[in-house]
């Protein structure tokens, strides 16, 4: 039988899978403590697990953190560059450093349909993340800078909206109050502009923050960078941004890459 991976569920899933191996649901919540709190992936080292019940946790889950393929330290600022290896897909991810603010910037996606020319990312499609994935680039940086996360934009590779259910199923890991515990609003998903998707977020319980990558307020502009502007144009984009502030009532950030001579002028 093929393990699941541990990262990919919520508490409450835990509780009944454990619950379907016929092992006390209160585990979980002792499995998430050892796991999220205390940094530890080994059951031989969760001294308030009975062994027979360690035997049929190792049977049913994996606890496999990915390998840090590439690391690299900024000399001006001190935030971290990784490369994860995630079943031979390298994914990016980012620490940044703010004070006392530490802050992740993670990946949905091991490349990106949409194409905008100025990411590099959009020269592959690849293929969705699965929750369990973005977990383990969370909790393998954290790990590697003994540090806790205070907060996490969903704006490294991929977009984010096109593997939604998966991002909000990682979302509610990070924000378990169980486990990882990052507040609703210290978690930001980014967008180059899907629509249905913003709608979803709007409809999502959790208190999430929305940023829009926006990088020109000019319809053909923003077409010939960003080909996804021809689906959802700014008319459309901007009156679902209304609608996200008149329900939320929370600020928007908004994502503008400077390209000299094309988007940088008054």
């Amino acid at each position: 039988m093929d393990k699941k991976d541990f990262f990919n569920y919520t508490h409450s899933e835990i509780r009944t899978i454990l619950k379907e191996h016929d092992l006390r649901p209160f585990i979980s919540g002792i499995l998430f403590k050892w796991v999220y709190e205390k940094n530890i992936y080994n059951t031989n080292e969760m001294t308030d697990i009975a062994v027979k019940d360690k035997e049929t946790i190792n049977n049913i889950f994996d606890f496999i953190k990915p390998i840090i393929a590439f690391k690299e330290q900024s000399k001006l600022d001190k935030t971290i560059k990784y490369a994860f290896d995630l079943n031979n897909d390298l994914v990016e991810s980012v620490i940044i450093f703010e004070g006392k603010r530490i802050t992740q910037c993670i990946s949905t996606q091991t490349g990106c349909a949409l194409g905008c020319k100025f990411c590099a990312t959009g020269k592959r499609t690849g293929r969705d993340l699965s929750a369990g994935e973005i977990i383990k680039q969370h909790v393998s940086a954290r790990d590697d800078i003994d540090k806790r996360i205070t907060n996490v934009v969903y704006m490294g590779m991929g977009e984010p909206l096109l593997n939604i259910d998966n991002v909000f199923r990682s979302i509610e890991i990070l924000n378990e109050d169980k486990g990882i515990r990052i507040g609703a609003r210290k978690i930001t998903v980014s967008t180059a502009g899907i629509i249905p998707g913003i709608q979803r977020i709007i409809d999502f319980p959790l208190q999430i923050t929305l940023a829009i990558s926006l990088n020109s307020a000019i319809q053909k502009k923003r077409e010939q960078i960003m080909p996804i502007a021809k689906k959802y144009g700014l008319r459309e984009l901007k009156s679902i941004i209304r609608k996200y502030q008149r329900i939320r009532n929370k600020r928007i950030t908004f994502e503008y890459v400077l390209i000299p001579g094309f988007n940088n002028n008054d």
